[in-house]
């Protein structure tokens, strides 16, 4: 028969203080504030029972579990709660809490998001692109905020990484100063939905101006390029957004004017036509040349008349080199005007005035047209054109042209040609300029003006025509 030891209570004998004590059906372990430790490696195993208690804590005192009325605290403070690897947690719901914001890396360069983080991104060093993860999962969140609030100046491009933005297929961009705003990754069909205190409103989706029209269009990068090299129509069906684009940068240059013949070498020589561009960086970099007249780079893009005037068509002139002699034909677009180019004369006439004026007795190019698009031509017997980059020499050099890039190559437009005087007077050397006494027409769609005939050896001479002008019409397409 197994033995028995029958006792309500186990008493330390010290201090007479309770070890085991059993109260009707309650049994209690240890007494006051002692600690009750299982040794080694051993266990207490509860079958069926309920363990009660207000807080479980580690060996080092610290709450792993407590509860203070209705409130249950998991850790304590300055602790990592974790789930271990491939657990899952239930009934939390996704909140914005859920996602760990990084305090430590600004972000200042493009890159791409990890779902769970949050990123303070600055933009004070120019625009970048946060990529959102690849392969997101349903509740995935990413959250992304301005730093130094420069959004408005340099906004944060959203890349969608093959996933749709609020169901828009397309990158989207924080544009709103001291932005914030959480994606959260609903399914394929809308994709990634904004939250929290942003719209959709705020993520602005870039549209571009869409148009056709012209002789050759062409693209450089996310530039379209429209050249009208003879009259028609710029047809636009879309203006585009400010996140896109919303204006277009032109150049028009008139035809240059022709110059004359005379047989003594008295004869000027044609004008450029006259050069007018708008500003800003996608209407080409006007390379370094020597004019004086960088100020004429008149009508800034934000005048122009497609930001108001938005979709339709605009009529496009294109003005043709003036005969030998004669005055080049104006340009226009946008209802900017380009003069044509001022014809050269015989000595003692004058030159006529125009976008340059033509080379000959007195200034050439006076009064000049407003706002200034050219320089004077040569005031002398056989002087030469002017042109936008400088005036006509006297007894023949002609003016010199501007460089642009508007066409994505460098091209010299309007400049002016030489007088007789270049071929037989000193101290300038014969030039391709006259050939047997028949000067050279100015370049075809350039506002060149025409060379100027001169006298012996041939028995007669004549001048040639100005230079057709150009229309160049660029903006951002994508």
């Amino acid at each position: 028969m197994t033995s028995k030891i029958k006792v309500d209570n186990i008493n330390k004998v010290s201090d007479d203080s309770n070890i085991i004590k059993k109260c009707g059906s309650t049994i209690t372990v240890g007494a006051g504030s002692d600690a009750t430790t299982v040794a080694g490696t051993g266990a207490v195993t509860v079958g069926g029972n309920v363990v009660k208690s207000n807080a479980l804590q580690a060996s080092d005192a610290g709450n792993i579990i407590s509860q203070s009325g209705t409130t249950i605290t998991l850790g304590a403070a300055g602790d990592t709660v974790a789930l271990a690897a491939c657990a899952s947690q239930t009934g939390f719901g996704a909140t914005y809490s859920a996602i760990s914001w990084d305090t430590s890396a600004i972000k200042t360069t493009g890159f791409t998001a990890t779902a769970g983080n949050g990123y303070f991104c600055n933009t004070t060093g120019g625009s970048f692109t946060v990529t959102l993860p690849a392969s997101p999962s349903a509740g995935d969140m990413v959250g992304i905020k301005d730093y130094a609030n420069t959004f408005d100046t340099s906004p944060i491009t959203v890349g969608r990484n093959s996933k749709k933005i609020e169901s828009e297929s397309m990158d989207a961009k924080l544009q709103v100063e001291g932005d914030a705003a959480i994606f959260i990754f609903m399914d394929d069909t809308v994709g990634w939905k904004v939250v929290d205190h942003a719209k959709k409103a705020d993520v602005a989706f870039p549209t571009y101006i869409t148009a056709t029209g012209g002789n050759c269009v062409s693209t450089s990068g996310n530039y379209k390029i429209h050249k009208f090299t003879g009259p028609g129509t710029f047809c636009v069906s879309a203006v585009g957004n400010p996140a896109g684009s919303t204006a277009v940068c032109y150049m028009i240059v008139a035809g240059g004017g022709g110059a004359t013949g005379n047989p003594g070498n008295n004869a000027g020589g044609g004008g450029g036509g006259g050069f007018r561009a708008s500003a800003g960086d996608c209407a080409g970099d006007y390379l370094a040349s020597p004019s004086p007249l960088a100020p004429t780079l008149t009508n800034p893009v934000s005048s122009h008349p497609l930001v108001a005037s938005g979709a339709g068509a605009y009529p496009i002139t294109v003005g043709g080199g003036g005969s030998a002699p004669g005055s080049g034909s104006p340009a226009v677009a946008f209802c900017v005007t380009s003069a044509g180019g001022g014809a050269g004369a015989n000595w003692p006439s004058s030159g006529s005035a125009g976008g340059s004026g033509g080379g000959s007795l007195g200034t050439g190019n006076s009064p000049p047209v407003s706002p200034p698009q050219g320089n004077n031509g040569g005031n002398s017997p056989g002087g030469g054109g002017g042109g936008m980059g400088w005036a006509g020499g006297a007894y023949g050099s002609g003016g010199g042209g501007v460089q642009s890039c508007i066409t994505a190559s460098p091209v010299y437009y309007a400049g002016g040609s030489q007088g007789g005087g270049a071929r037989w007077s000193p101290p300038w050397a014969p030039t391709p300029s006259g050939k047997s006494g028949i000067g050279n027409a100015g370049a075809a769609n350039t506002g060149q003006g025409g060379s100027a005939g001169s006298g012996p050896p041939a028995p007669s001479s004549s001048g040639s025509a100005g230079g057709s002008g150009i229309v160049v019409i660029r903006y951002r397409y994508q």
